[in-house]
């Protein structure tokens, strides 16, 4: 399963949501080669075990708040 994540709903989506299932997250940006790369990898492994996992996708610039407390 994947997520699209916001600095507005990354608490319910990811820290609640640990409780149940593996959220494994992805801090990706348009602009970034290796973002591009890797996120087709991950949709296909998260479209694979549907449902084992969560991909939260998290565009960092769309997520200020939330990247920068990550050190992102």
């Amino acid at each position: 399963m994947k997520i699209d994540v916001t600095d507005a709903n990354f608490q319910k989506e990811v820290i609640e949501k640990s409780h149940e299932l593996p959220i494994l997250v992805d801090f990706w940006a348009g602009w970034c080669g290796p973002c591009m790369m890797l996120s087709p990898v991950l949709e296909k492994v998260a479209a694979d075990l549907d449902g084992k996992f969560v991909l939260a996708k998290v565009e960092t610039d769309a997520a200020p708040v939330t990247s920068s407390k990550f050190g992102i």
